[in-house]
């Protein structure tokens, strides 16, 4: 007996199926969220480097405000001691030296340029809060020295980086993967991890994750970001002077 089916009946595949249409629009709809989310999440990433980017401009400003008010450099000043006796002087050459990286913020605090209080004493390694302010990445403060070749460049920088486990003389934890910095350095300088006023620079120690010599290809001239490797192995130098 032939069977006729009524109009309004559906065959299996008409019912849970999919036509080329509704296929379509789906696949639009999948492209719309994963774009959304791609661009959300570099929206997220552009507004951590700028609060980085702006957050270390406003201390470079302190800085600054420290030099034309006193004439030296905090930590580098040599009558120091004179406004505030709990800190020591430097010796007064323009450059904030090794042994007088930790008075820089002890000077700072104290002159009311920098909020917060900070003991000016190395002792125990470079500590967060405690004589070392705060940066915005987590685990990370700030620091200031001069050096004498940062990649043929001599000069004073304000380095950021993150703080040892245990206790280190500066902040040499990773805190930036080379794609994350990369990425930074050409939304907001010349995107040259050797030149301009962003510089990156490779791990000193690895005790809270990250890699060390994972940063650049070489630190040698003509180095570059070393965009295969995914983990921490950046600290970020901004050039002062």
């Amino acid at each position: 007996m032939t069977q006729y089916k009524l109009p309004h009946q559906r065959t299996f595949f008409s019912t849970y199926g999919f036509t080329l249409i509704e296929m379509s629009i789906v696949l639009v709809i999948i492209g719309l969220v994963i774009g959304g989310a791609l661009a959300g999440k570099a929206m997220i990433e552009t507004a951590k480097f700028r609060e980085l980017t702006t957050d270390a401009v406003q201390m470079q400003t302190r800085i600054n405000t420290y030099i034309d008010k006193f004439g030296f450099y905090p930590g580098d000043h040599p009558e120091a001691a004179s406004f505030w006796p709990a800190t020591d002087n430097g010796d007064g050459d323009g450059m904030v030296d090794y042994n007088e990286r930790h008075d820089v913020w002890q000077q700072m605090a104290l002159s009311g340029i920098l909020e917060g209080s900070y003991t000016g004493n190395g002792s125990g390694g470079a500590r967060i809060g405690i004589n070392q302010p705060p940066a915005p990445p987590p685990n990370s403060g700030y620091g200031l020295r001069w050096h004498a070749n940062v990649f043929g460049r001599p000069g004073t920088f304000l380095e950021i980086g993150g703080q040892h486990a245990t206790g280190y003389d500066v902040l040499g934890e990773p805190i930036f993967t080379p794609i994350e910095l990369f990425g930074m350095d050409k939304k907001f300088d010349d995107g040259d991890p050797q030149t301009g006023e962003i510089v990156a620079r490779h791990a000193l120690t690895t005790t809270q994750g990250g890699a060390s010599n994972a940063c650049l290809t070489t630190y040698s001239a003509g180095g570059t970001y070393r965009l295969d490797i995914t983990l921490k192995g950046c600290r970020i130098f901004f050039w002062q002077d």
